[in-house]
């Protein structure tokens, strides 16, 4: 199924609403290097849901984390 199908499963709304609820990846390029799902795993324990100096918040890390 590709996403052009699942798009059309749902309406422009409900899709926006799918798409601003998203979390993004964190920016590495360390997924690219991954080969193995150990070397994958590994990568997504070590790489941080957070900037570097920005505090927790809830509701915006709570399911990133």
């Amino acid at each position: 199924m590709s996403k052009d199908d699942v798009r059309e499963l749902f309406s422009d709304g409900e899709w926006s609403e799918i798409q601003h609820e998203i979390r993004k990846l964190p920016e590495t390029d360390r997924f690219t290097a991954a080969k193995t799902v150990s070397e994958l795993r590994n990568v997504l324990e070590t790489t941080s849901y957070r900037d570097m100096n920005e505090p927790y918040n809830r509701e915006k890390h709570y399911d990133a984390e």
